[in-house]
């Protein structure tokens, strides 16, 4: 891969980065932060990357592990899961010792119209053409299960109305225009006001049939009041959401804690998925398990080796790293069931550039996206440090053989 970044350096245009950004930007309404350097990954580590999530979710899929999670505390409807359902993503860090899952989302992330756009349009400013993009037809993807293989072509695409939202609101609104290239119609409108009768979806005068479901369930399921009306549609028409907002369920931190056990004969996996799962996780407990601060940080040889992460949130939100001793007896004292502990990884470093032209390195995350529970396209990420402000990065691979 240090041929390809050595090239791309070289050949680098701020111009063509500018032009680039921009288009971004004019397309999706709102600006972000963009890598100048794409994230280069060999062929091979993307062929891991794909078999290990479809690993993890065949042990989401079993049955004994779905049982567990009906103990999870739930407000919102619980239609069954289809196979369409597992649409999501799974967060990796790329370390010496190969990738570490970090957590795994079910439904939409953030960002998502930018998936294949961002790429196509690297790839068209730069013509760049010793690598291609990982993401190829990801928007067909989507929007095929989006309209369970056009069966339905008038989407509301739902959002809430909270003010967390609003980071992504405009992003989201390129997705109409993502549907519009597949002849769906979709627009983007809030959950609380969408309303049913005779069988369709309503929302100031214009029908629906299917809900593109863009609200994080925990949220949701966390301020039930704020979405009375949208949960009786659930309750109404499951078979006319995507995704099921269930499957969020699947998918808390404590599937890090569940993957010490996967190769309990309950679960029911191959040998090679086993070995799969074993390759990318690291060691991890709930908190509850521990019963005082010096047990929890033996067993993870110190506060240097630990990470605190919360159950049920989502983004970095209240995830400590390297956490002090106090702050790991605070968590214990009043949070211990709401945590899960992890083992700390040092993450790679990839080629870097900032904006003053530096050739420098930074901490590479990769998030992989599932669709009908099949890989479909991959984002990077680099940080300064965890949890710190990341560059989004179009991910490519060598589109031919790289010489010896």
């Amino acid at each position: 891969m240090q041929m390809l970044y050595d090239d791309y350096f070289k050949g680098f245009d701020p111009g063509k980065y500018d032009r680039y950004r921009h288009e971004l930007e004019q397309k999706v309404g709102t600006g972000y932060t963009i890598s100048r350097a794409p994230l280069f990954l060999e062929p091979q580590l993307i062929q891991r990357l794909s078999a290990t999530t479809g690993s993890l979710l065949r042990f989401l899929a079993s049955t004994a592990y779905q049982n567990q999670t009906e103990a999870i505390p739930w407000s919102l409807a619980q239609p069954p899961i289809t196979p369409r359902d597992y649409f999501g993503c799974a967060d990796y860090y790329l370390t010496d010792q190969g990738p570490k899952l970090l957590e795994i989302n079910m439904g939409p992330a953030g960002r998502i119209a930018l998936v294949e756009l961002m790429e196509e349009r690297f790839c068209h400013h730069f013509g760049y053409h010793r690598a291609c993009s990982t993401s190829q037809a990801f928007n067909e993807r989507m929007v095929r299960a989006i309209s369970d293989d056009f069966t339905f072509n008038r989407i509301a695409i739902t959002v809430s109305h909270l003010p967390s939202s609003g980071i992504h609101l405009t992003c989201y609104r390129y997705l109409e225009q993502i549907l519009d290239s597949f002849g769906i119609y979709g627009k983007v409108v809030y959950a609380n006001e969408l309303e049913q009768g005779h069988g369709a979806f309503f929302h100031n005068g214009e029908t629906f049939d299917r809900i593109y479901n863009l609200l994080i369930p925990f949220v949701w399921d966390k301020n039930s009041e704020a979405f009375t009306t949208f949960h009786q549609l659930l309750q109404s028409h499951p078979q006319r959401f995507f995704p099921n907002p269930s499957g969020a369920r699947l998918a808390t931190k404590a599937l890090l804690t569940d993957c010490m056990a996967i190769h309990h004969p309950r679960y029911q996996l191959a040998r090679e998925d086993i070995e799969n799962i074993e390759s990318i996780r690291l060691h991890a407990a709930r908190v509850s398990d521990y019963t005082s601060v010096e047990d929890l940080l033996h067993a993870f040889g110190g506060e240097e080796q630990l990470v605190l992460k919360p159950i049920k949130d989502y983004g970095a939100n209240g995830i400590l790293i390297k956490p002090a001793r106090e702050a790991v007896a605070r968590i214990m004292d009043s949070q211990a069931e709401h945590y899960i502990a992890q083992a700390y990884c040092r993450p790679q470093k990839r080629p870097f550039l900032t904006a003053t032209g530096e050739r420098t390195a930074r901490m590479a995350l990769v998030r992989l996206f599932f669709t009908d529970g099949e890989y479909s396209g991959m984002r990077g990420y680099l940080q300064e440090t965890h949890c710190d402000e990341f560059y989004v990065a179009p991910v490519l691979t060598p589109s031919a053989p790289l010489p010896p």
